[in-house]
């Protein structure tokens, strides 16, 4: 006879799946359960979006607590802004699926002071998901390039740490080939990399995703188009973006 299946979405074994309309297709069903993966891109190619709907998904669709750290906006800015997109963060937080926390842009350099805030949240409440937005502002807040990478690599090991699956931001650039580089090279430190692109054609702009390298795993690294609907980020593997 066969067993009955659990309620709630099925998750790949030793995967962490985003929820993501068509993303966990691009990289076997999701991030690799644990991992650090960096999400770089322009502004606007939506890397705080896609931070946050990934600790949505995982409270609503999987019942993982995360939590989600901003160094660039205010909780009420963040909550106001993903409403559009249908998503109740404040019911969440108070439901204990998901935690925010704030840090002013003086108060980067004391980072470190919230580990034991951040940790207690993990303990407590078992959350497997964390989000960093964005970790280039933490960076820059160090004085020289040598402390800055010394401050990333302490960051990403206390990550790995906590056994939390992390997401961090950072700013990008790309040239006339779109070829993208980040700040600090944080995608060599990741052990998976997205790329969001916010592309100028003519007199519109394309979005596009990415997935450039997942340690472990074998990705479908084709340039796919991203759009913004009603409930967030999706992506489409099977179209074109040029045309």
């Amino acid at each position: 006879m066969a067993s009955k299946r659990k309620k709630g979405a099925a998750k790949p074994p030793n995967r962490v799946p985003t929820g993501v309309t068509g993303l966990d297709s691009l990289v076997e069903g999701g991030f690799k359960k644990g991992s650090i993966v960096a999400v770089s891109g322009d502004p606007g190619s939506g890397k705080t979006t896609l931070g946050v709907q990934f600790l949505y998904n995982g409270a609503k669709k999987y019942k993982e607590p995360g939590i989600f750290i901003s160094l660039e906006q205010s909780k009420h800015s963040l909550f106001e802004d993903m409403s559009c997109y249908g998503w109740d963060l404040k019911d969440l937080e108070r439901k204990k699926l998901l935690h925010f926390v704030t840090l002013q842009p003086h108060e980067t350099e004391n980072f470190h002071n919230h580990e034991l805030m951040i940790r207690g949240f993990i303990e407590e409440h078992n959350a497997k998901r964390l989000v960093l937005d964005s970790a280039t502002s933490l960076i820059m807040s160090h004085k020289s390039n040598h402390e800055a990478r010394k401050a990333l690599i302490l960051l990403m090991d206390k990550l790995r740490s906590w056994g939390v699956t992390s997401l961090l931001t950072a700013e990008s650039t790309s040239d006339v080939h779109g070829n993208m580089t980040s700040s600090f090279k944080i995608e060599f430190l990741s052990d998976a990399v997205l790329y969001l692109y916010n592309m100028r054609r003519s007199n519109y702009r394309l979005h596009a995703l990415e997935a450039v390298k997942m340690r472990g795993s074998s990705v479908n690294n084709k340039l796919c188009p991203l759009k913004f609907g009603k409930q967030g980020i999706a992506v489409y593997p099977n179209q074109t973006l040029f045309k």
